[in-house]
């Protein structure tokens, strides 16, 4: 909410607007995890395994918070999945070893965002795929504390073929106009009251969903770029 940022995504704490988008991202990573070896390079709370980890061969997933980690494991685990403190200014990751690199709304946290993309790229294999979504800081309407650099459209570009990873397609993703509306007028005293309505989880799901352009993902708030690993 622009009134007040939560930037980690935590289900015990009822962050039930931000879940949503991250489930809305994670549907694009849906479809090039099935019987795959993926690394989650941000995996949070672990939100995300609980989606793929039905459809993987194996999960790496990585976070620099032992706190989210330690949820994961205790409410993700998964035999197929694998949970590990990672700190991606410093380390990096299994050489060639993966076919899918998940990135949700992680690099715009990194001082060293360049390092971290290579040793995604070094992490793929051959034609591997990565999925990274982050905000687009062309449209953003306040300052989150959080982010160390926002990247426009064209730097995120720039950057993934610096690295040789060839963009496939990109796609935005914005919120509706309720949500809009919501975050613009609504104190956030009134919002953390709605929050103890009975059923706040549904009124969030159905009303201040998130709408996807295929488009023109350059007008989108969050921008998910689906790359491939080329040959050098």
């Amino acid at each position: 909410m622009e009134n007040k940022i939560i930037e980690r995504l935590s289900p015990i704490k009822g962050q039930e607007w931000i879940q949503n988008l991250n489930e809305t991202i994670i549907k694009q990573a849906l479809l090039y995890s099935k019987n795959k070896i993926i690394l989650d390079a941000g995996c949070g709370s672990g939100l995300t395994e609980k989606f793929l980890s039905p459809l993987a061969k194996r999960i790496d997933a990585y976070d620099i918070s032992k706190e989210a980690i330690n949820f994961a494991k205790k409410n993700f685990y998964n035999k197929n999945t694998y949970f590990k403190i990672k700190d991606f200014n410093k380390n990096t990751f299994k050489k060639k070893f993966y076919d899918l690199v998940v990135s949700i709304e992680v690099i715009e946290h990194l001082k060293r965002y360049d390092f971290y993309i290579k040793n995604i790229y070094n992490s793929l294999k051959t034609n591997g795929i990565i999925v990274l979504s982050t905000p687009n800081k062309n449209l953003t309407t306040f300052k989150n504390p959080y982010h160390v650099k926002e990247f426009s459209y064209q730097e995120i570009i720039s950057l993934l073929k610096k690295n040789n990873l060839q963009l496939i397609k990109s796609i935005g993703i914005s919120s509706n106009y309720i949500s809009k509306i919501s975050n613009k007028y609504i104190p956030a005293k009134i919002i953390n009251l709605i929050k103890k309505i009975p059923f706040y989880f549904l009124i969030i799901r159905f009303f201040c969903n998130f709408k996807q352009n295929n488009k023109d993902s350059k007008k989108s708030e969050i921008i998910v770029y689906i790359c491939k690993k080329n040959k050098k």
